[in-house]
């Protein structure tokens, strides 16, 4: 099958179309999918585990996946939003480094 110049760049528009509107979706799934996970935590684990191990290991135990989950939405939303680095990015880092290694 053989697409002329336009066909192609109308696919790849169409294409890149697709991934702008399903992205944001993806985003609100993952997002969602988080946030159930805590609620389900909070609402049926925290109370019998501190009935079973007490509260202060209880304590320790929502701090720990409190730091967890912060961190993944954390990585996860800056993995989104810095842009990725190229060659040109080091080089340039090395310029940088040189320049100042010689001080």
């Amino acid at each position: 099958m053989n697409f002329s110049n336009r066909g192609k760049r109308c696919l790849s528009e169409a294409f890149r179309l697709q991934l702008v509107i399903i992205g944001p979706l993806m985003v609100i799934g993952v997002y969602s999918l988080i946030g159930l996970h805590v609620y389900a935590y909070v609402r049926f684990l925290v109370g019998p585990l501190y009935r079973r191990i007490g509260v202060w290991p209880a304590i320790c135990w929502q701090m720990i996946g409190m730091v967890l989950c912060y961190n993944i939405c954390y990585n996860h939303f800056l993995a989104m939003v810095i842009k990725p680095g190229s060659f040109g990015d080091l080089k340039r880092v090395e310029q940088l480094r040189e320049r100042f290694k010689r001080r």
